[in-house]
């Protein structure tokens, strides 16, 4: 059985942000080396391209180059609050 597209994204994008507010969680607890805020930033962008390009192997949605731009805004923006939180 096929899902709709709509249900398609949020059933691989679910896992991705559980990923990252752990990640953000982690980051926090553990690596005080991280406190950097641009050494950060360089360090949780590059993650979360690995994450994202496995995750948009799974879906033809991310082939749109507009769709692409969305989501790397959606993650900078979780992970910029995830980290004010931790701060």
């Amino acid at each position: 059985m096929t899902f709709p597209k709509e249900i398609q994204i949020i059933i691989v994008l679910a896992p991705f942000f559980l990923f990252v507010i752990i990640l953000g969680i982690v980051f926090k607890k553990v690596t005080y080396f991280l406190s950097n805020y641009l050494v950060f930033w360089i360090f949780l962008l590059i993650v979360l391209f690995i994450f994202y390009r496995i995750l948009s192997s799974r879906l033809s949605f991310f082939d749109n180059p507009a769709a692409e731009l969305m989501i790397y805004v959606l993650m900078f923006i979780v992970g910029y609050f995830i980290y004010k939180k931790n701060e």
